[in-house]
C-alpha cells in the first residue's frame, strides 16, 4: 500500500530506548487551555484511518486553511501516536517548513468532516519546525524536546515508556508480514487511531492473495504483532491464525463505520480476545532473543562491528 503514487515507504530508525521527556495526551495543551475531559462517546467520535489523516486538510477555528497533515509520529511499542507534522504550503510565509503538533491539539470541524487547529497564528510562526529533505530522528531527543516546550507546560511532560519504538505512521502503512513460521502473510493497511487520547486502537491487517483472495482485512492490537529494528525486515506476526482468525475482520471495499457504537464494541470484543495472546507471545519472543544473545555473547562483538 502506498500513501502517495510513486513515494516509496522510508526506512525503519528505531532505537530501542528513550528517556526523553514527552507529553501526556490526557491531559490539557497550552493549545486549548480549558478543555474538558472527554467522554467515551467524544473520544469515539474521533477515531480515525491513519491513511485518510495523511494528507488532509487542517484549518484554524475561522475556517481558513493552515495546511495539511504530512504524516505521524507513532510509538509501535506502546500503541501511542505522539505526533502530527503539519505541512504549511507557503501559509503565514514560513515556505515549506514542517511543523511537529501533539496529536490532541486538533478537533473536528462542523459535520466532522474538517479538521481544526485552534492555534495563534502569529506562535505558529514561532514553533519550533524541520526541512521537508531533512526530517529529525524522533528517537533523538533534540527535536522533540524543544517541541515539547514549545507546547507543554512543565508539569504536564512525563517520560517516554521503557521501550518506546517511535517511526512515521507512513513507514508502517504497506509494511509485509511474515507469519510465525517465516511466511508471508500480508501487509499492514492500515492504522486506527483516537484523536482525542492518541491511542493506536488497532492495527488493520490484509492477508495475502494467496490466504485471501476476496481481500479479508482484520484488525488486531499493536501487541499481536513485533516490529523490526532495520529496514529491511517485515513485521512478524506473534499469533496464531486460529487466534487471527477471531479478530473482527471486513472486506477491503467495506469497510465499517468507525464511529458506530455497535462496531466499536465489536471491535473491542474481538481485540480482547486476541490482545492476551499477542502480548503473551512477546514476552516469549523477547525472553528467547535474551536467552539466545546470552547463548553467543562470546561472538557478540564481532557481530555488532559487522553490522555496523
Amino acid at each position: 500500500m502506498k500513501i502517495h503514487a510513486g513515494k516509496q515507504l522510508a526506512a525503519f530508525a528505531l532505537a530501542p530506548y528513550l528517556l526523553l521527556a514527552a507529553p501526556s495526551f490526557a491531559q490539557n495543551t497550552n493549545i486549548a487551555p480549558g478543555a474538558q475531559p472527554m467522554s467515551e462517546e467524544q473520544l469515539a467520535a474521533l477515531d480515525v484511518r491513519a491513511s485518510k489523516l495523511i494528507g488532509k486538510e487542517v484549518k484554524d477555528t475561522k475556517g481558513e486553511k493552515i495546511g495539511e497533515i504530512k504524516d505521524m509520529v507513532v510509538d509501535v511499542a506502546n500503541s501511542k501516536v505522539h505526533y502530527t507534522v503539519l505541512s504549511m504550503g507557503g501559509v503565514l510565509g514560513l515556505g515549506d517548513k514542517l511543523l511537529t503538533f501533539p496529536v490532541n491539539a486538533y478537533k473536528p470541524g462542523k459535520g466532522g468532516e474538517d479538521l481544526v487547529l485552534n492555534v495563534d497564528r502569529e506562535k505558529l510562526k514561532k514553533a519550533p519546525g524541520f526541512s521537508p529533505n531533512k526530517w529529525p530522528d524522533w528517537n533523538e531527543g533534540t527535536y522533540r524536546g524543544s517541541v515539547d516546550r514549545f507546547f507543554f507546560k512543565k508539569d504536564e511532560l512525563q517520560r517516554t515508556a521503557e521501550g518506546a519504538r517511535l517511526t512515521r505512521a507512513s513507514d508502517v502503512l504497506g509494511k509485509g508480514i511474515r507469519d510465525r513460521a517465516g511466511y508471508d502473510a500480508g501487509s499492514i493497511a492500515d492504522l486506527v487511531v483516537n484523536l482525542g487520547n492518541g491511542q493506536i486502537r488497532y492495527a488493520v491487517m490484509e492477508f495475502d492473495k494467496a490466504l485471501s483472495p476476496q481481500g479479508k482485512l482484520v484488525a488486531l492490537p499493536l501487541s499481536a504483532f513485533q516490529f523490526p529494528t532495520r529496514p529491511d525486515i517485515e513485521i512478524s506476526l506473534l499469533m496464531d491464525r486460529d487466534r487471527v482468525d477471531m479478530a473482527r475482520a471486513f472486506d477491503k471495499n467495506s469497510w465499517p463505520d468507525l464511529k458506530s457504537a455497535n462496531v466499536q464494541k465489536d471491535m473491542g470484543n474481538a481485540n480482547a480476545g486476541t490482545a492476551g495472546q499477542g502480548a503473551q507471545a512477546q514476552q516469549n519472543s523477547g525472553s528467547q532473543n535474551t536467552s539466545s544473545g546470552a547463548s553467543g555473547a562470546s561472538g557478540a562483538s564481532g557481530a555488532s562491528g559487522a553490522s555496523k
